[in-house]
């Protein structure tokens, strides 16, 4: 059995404990990749993901397809949420996501620092 030495005592860690995780808002967003055509993905750090993109980092067609501009983003409240709503967006013909484009002149991210 384990004993602690005599004259030791524990000392409480003055080291302050790191906030809880706090995970990002979720977004549903659309790019305009370069050639024109549009990429839905979800993100819960846009500006971070935005930031991906465009150093070619985030996914292999919007690397072909650049360089690409945020054309629509979506805050939803939980990312089950924004998973349904891409999949809805992404089953979508291009005149309707187009439609989806002209109605909400978004984006929901601040700018990209440099």
């Amino acid at each position: 059995m384990w004993r602690r030495r005599p004259g030791f005592e524990s000392k409480k860690s003055s080291v302050a404990k790191a906030p809880a995780y706090n995970p990002g808002v979720p977004y549903v967003y659309i790019l305009r990749c370069g050639d024109g055509s549009l990429y839905t993905g979800i993100a819960k750090d846009l500006e971070r993901r935005l930031a991906q993109h465009l150093a070619g980092r985030a996914s292999r067609y919007t690397r072909s397809h650049a360089p690409v501009t945020l054309a629509w983003s979506l805050e939803v409240s939980s990312w089950s949420l924004a998973l349904r709503e891409e999949r809805r967006i992404k089953s979508l013909s291009r005149v309707q996501k187009e439609e989806i484009l002209s109605q909400e002149s978004v984006p929901a991210c601040p700018p990209l620092s440099s």
